[in-house]
């Protein structure tokens, strides 16, 4: 469910905050509560995360890495296969707290300084958009060349 950007700018500032870290906490909380499975049944995660970083490209990983350490992770075990998605989600929810106009810590960062200075323009806002929309396009072209290599090593 998608709650409307006008909606959303109705609310008081504290409503905005608590709605937008909502999905980055079910995000940290997903990954927890695998966790926890794992040391309920005690299953040795950190074993479990070696054996599965042994496969995994050291630095920063895009779609196509994380694709492939996934299907790594599938041909070790399903629980292998579950820890990487509780890390993927840990890591998905860390990611969505950056101060970047389209994710959920920009919008935050927005709102912030919307309450504490007032409204910004709206050129001003389009205009942090289209800047962190390129970057962000530009960042994830190397990432994806980056991924295609190491796949070729």
């Amino acid at each position: 469910m998608q709650i409307a950007t006008d909606q959303l700018d109705a609310q008081p500032y504290i409503v905005k905050a608590i709605i937008l870290l909502a999905g980055i906490e079910i995000n940290i909380l997903f990954a927890y509560l695998i966790i926890a499975l794992f040391k309920l049944r005690k299953i040795n995660v950190r074993e479990m995360m070696a054996q599965t970083s042994e496969h995994a490209p050291q630095g920063v990983m895009g779609p196509i890495g994380i694709l492939s350490l996934i299907s790594y992770s599938i041909s070790l075990s399903f629980n292998h296969f579950l820890l990487l998605l509780g890390g993927l989600s840990f890591s998905i929810g860390i990611f969505n707290l950056l101060p970047v106009p389209f994710l959920d810590g920009g919008q935050l960062a927005y709102y912030t300084i919307e309450a504490l200075t007032g409204p910004l323009s709206d050129g001003t806002y389009n205009i942090a958009i289209f800047l962190f929309f390129v970057l962000f396009i530009v960042f994830m072209f190397f990432i994806t060349v980056g991924d295609i290599r190491k796949l070729w090593k």
